[in-house]
């Protein structure tokens, strides 16, 4: 009865990552935003299945296995994910949305619903092939996008940037107008015009955070350095959207649901 139980459970906990990291990509990709009353809810009831998983575990595995799981899972997630937000790589959301699925899934019995079981005894913690394919999905994204960018609008790529430098250019941002971008939403520019000595000096950023800017406050900038004469508004400068992480986490969820770790512990050994 009690296992019966955990069993709709644990379905009811993979419906609802899938549907929490649908409706959060939705808002990632849209507004690059997710609304803090929505975050904080999702996490709020993820706590409250956590804690009845962990009841169901510590009454069917050995104590310490469980323990071991959930820390390893925690400090791979939170833990990591909270060290890249704090550098400027990720945002807030992307935090909570990985220690979410971190507390939704910390120990292996979600293997036992996966699509392709490898048969080994102590599978991978969950939140690290979800990672990892998660990653894996937006390099190849980004390889793609590069290519396209790079190919496209090799001519305009800065000349005195170096090969590794016009290569993460190419990988997080696009060249555009400066008129088309007073006309953008949520983009932010790479591209940063400095007047010193009422000259115009040009650098160039490859990291900022998305939480700590207002895309609106560049565009205010540009209209003033328009209107002041300093720069045409037909000039080039590179723009980013960001690198959504949720959808990649979605698609890589999806994939873990599929495949496990399989592909890893075939890689490495099992």
């Amino acid at each position: 009865m009690f296992n019966d139980i955990y069993a709709s459970i644990l379905l009811f906990k993979i419906a609802y990552i899938l549907f929490i990291l649908s409706i959060f990509s939705y808002y990632d990709i849209k507004y690059r935003d997710i609304p803090d009353k929505y975050v904080w809810i999702s996490l709020s009831i993820s706590i409250v299945l956590f804690a009845l998983s962990v009841f169901y575990y510590f009454n069917k595995y050995v104590e310490i296995l469980v323990i071991g799981y959930i820390v390893l899972s925690l400090l791979l997630s939170t833990g990591l994910f909270t060290i890249m937000y704090f550098y400027g790589l990720i945002g807030k959301a992307d935090v909570f949305i990985v220690s979410e699925i971190a507390l939704l899934f910390p120990f292996i019995d979600v293997y036992d619903v996966v699509f392709y079981k490898s048969n080994i005894f102590l599978n991978l913690p969950p939140i690290i092939p979800i990672i990892l394919y998660s990653t894996l999905l937006s390099l190849v994204i980004g390889s793609f996008k590069t290519l396209f960018i790079s190919v496209k609008y090799r001519k305009l790529l800065p000349k005195e940037l170096s090969l590794c430098r016009k290569i993460l250019l190419a990988i997080i941002g696009r060249p555009v107008r400066i008129r088309d971008f007073l006309e953008m939403k949520h983009y932010y520019p790479l591209t940063i015009l400095e007047i010193r000595d009422n000259v115009v000096e040009k650098k160039y950023r490859f990291v900022f955070n998305v939480e700590e800017e207002d895309y609106s406050v560049y565009q205010d900038k540009y209209r003033e350095l328009i209107k002041s004469g300093y720069v045409n508004d037909d000039e080039i400068i590179w723009v980013t959207y960001g690198v959504p992480f949720l959808v990649p986490l979605l698609f890589g969820f999806m994939l873990f649901m599929s495949i496990g770790d399989y592909p890893l512990l075939e890689l490495f050994g099992k």
